[in-house]
């Protein structure tokens, strides 16, 4: 493996890393602390704990890459666009469409 794969591999470890800080916030709320070490950070320390290496891994990645960091740029501003212009509508950016159960016709037996 080389260094960049590497890299990507620790990013993409850090994204979970975030994904399960923020669902801990979610189900938790943001001040609550771990049965398990009450006297640690709080879940919102652990979540700006995890944003602050996913940063760096980004920026690791960038250094070692040839990703364009004005596309990237380009693309968090379109973003930021999409998630605005969705809540102000009251609109959620994942929800599911409400489809009715599929309709099986009937099975076909294989022959031998």
């Amino acid at each position: 493996m080389n260094r960049l794969e590497e890299l990507l591999v620790i990013l993409s470890e850090e994204c979970a890393e975030v994904q399960q800080a923020a669902i801990k916030c979610i189900r938790f709320g943001m001040t609550s602390v771990s049965t398990v070490d009450p006297t640690g950070p709080n879940n919102t320390q652990r979540l700006e704990s995890e944003l602050g290496d996913l940063m760096a891994m980004f920026k690791l990645v960038l250094q070692e890459s040839n990703l364009s960091e004005q596309n990237i740029m380009n693309a968090a501003e379109a973003k930021l666009v999409k998630v605005e212009k969705f809540m102000k509508n009251g609109k959620s950016l994942y929800a599911m469409p409400v489809n009715k159960p599929h309709r099986r016709g009937k099975s076909r037996q294989k022959s031998r």
